[in-house]
C-alpha cells in the first residue's frame, strides 16, 4: 500500500486515498527537468471539485494550464 507524504502510518487504504486527495488539493511544487538542463518550476494542485489538475506558473493560456482528471477521483471525494 502506498502512502502520501505525512501519512506513513495510515490505518486503511480508504484513509490513505482520502489523505492523498487532500494532499493533491492543497498542492505541491515540482521541477520539470529537460535534457538541456533547463528547469521549470511548477506548482500542481487538484481542483476542489476534482475535475482537473492545474499548474502554475506558466506562460500558457489558463485554459491550457490544466488537464481533466479521471472520473475515478469522484468516488473518493467527501460529501
Amino acid at each position: 500500500m502506498k502512502t502520501c507524504p505525512g501519512n506513513e502510518e495510515a490505518n486503511s487504504e480508504v484513509q490513505v486515498a482520502y489523505d492523498c486527495l487532500q494532499y493533491m488539493i492543497e498542492g505541491s511544487s515540482m521541477v520539470k527537468l529537460r535534457a538541456n538542463s533547463r528547469q521549470y518550476h511548477r506548482f500542481f494542485r487538484l481542483l476542489d471539485d476534482l475535475s482537473a489538475i492545474r499548474w502554475t506558473p506558466t506562460t500558457k493560456k489558463t485554459s491550457k494550464a490544466q488537464r481533466e482528471s479521471s472520473s475515478s477521483f469522484s468516488s473518493y471525494s467527501s460529501s
